[in-house]
């Protein structure tokens, strides 16, 4: 999983449910493409990540950011509060670039904001973690599912051509 480095074993669809439990995360938040009107959004597979249950919950849709202050951590991912006192989640240094790459597609794909403090966060994440070999092969993969690539993984360079996400 994305958040907490938990690996399944495979074999069957495992239960969300539990200490064990594994659902997919919604690294935009179902919950904002909900009230953005953007239901499609929620499909959309560029932004869908196996994650343990918990971590999730944790997440929740609180926007992602630099935890100074930290109320909950799992070795992996922290929640806490930014240099401004505002909640914000931090994945694993290795999905950070992932999460600015997932959540620059959705806002360009379907018209909406990222938040000024969040994009900046977003913007040195993608820097700090490039497009690896996975994640190449993972964009062609949903390619093939869903027709569409997200532009960020091909051409990583179209970050910084983005003045406004």
């Amino acid at each position: 999983d994305v958040y907490a480095g938990r690996k399944f074993a495979g074999g069957r669809i495992p239960r969300a449910e539990g200490p064990d439990g594994f659902n997919t995360e919604h690294t935009w938040p179902q919950s904002k493409l909900k009230e953005a009107g953007r239901h499609d959004a929620i499909s959309d597979l560029h932004h869908l990540f196996p994650v343990d249950t918990f971590a999730n919950g944790k997440r929740g849709h609180v926007p992602f950011g630099w935890v100074k202050v930290v109320d909950w951590e799992n070795g992996k991912s922290k929640l806490g509060h930014d240099e401004k006192g505002k909640i914000v989640f931090t994945p694993p240094e290795e999905h950070r670039g992932n999460v600015a790459r997932a959540m620059f597609w959705i806002a360009a794909a379907y018209e909406l904001k990222i938040p000024d403090d969040e994009e900046a966060v977003l913007k040195q994440w993608a820097k700090q973690d490039p497009v690896d070999d996975r994640e190449r092969a993972r964009n062609d993969m949903i390619a093939q599912a869903q027709g569409s690539k997200n532009p960020f993984v091909s051409n990583p360079e179209l970050v910084d051509r983005v003045e406004d996400f």
